[in-house]
């Protein structure tokens, strides 16, 4: 866990003070039935990592997060292991060229 913290903190927000968050979860996908009512129960449990990283406003609060991925990726009602959801924070002037 220490180098991917090292890592993260050198690659997205080198000289600043920032937050990496890591997260661990786990979603009970349900199930709908040939009738298309949702069932009780599931047949999958979708276990996941979250990440967000961002700024620190302040001592130690968190400001909104820059840049984080979850992984694996949940396609179709299903893990996809062999995709990553990122985020990135876009600025409209980055792409505009010009800050409206």
């Amino acid at each position: 866990m220490d180098l991917l913290y090292e890592m993260i903190g050198e690659r997205v927000a080198p000289g600043k003070e920032s937050y990496c968050f890591l997260f661990h979860g786990m979603y009970d996908v349900p199930v709908k039935g040939t009738d298309k009512e949702w069932q009780e129960g599931s047949e999958e449990v979708y276990n996941y990592l979250l990440c967000a990283v961002g700024p620190l406003e302040g001592e130690y609060e968190p400001g909104l997060p820059e840049a984080g991925f979850l992984y694996p990726a949940f396609r179709q009602r299903s893990t996809a292991c062999d995709y990553i959801n990122l985020y990135e924070k876009i600025k409209i002037w980055d792409i505009c060229g010009k800050k409206l």
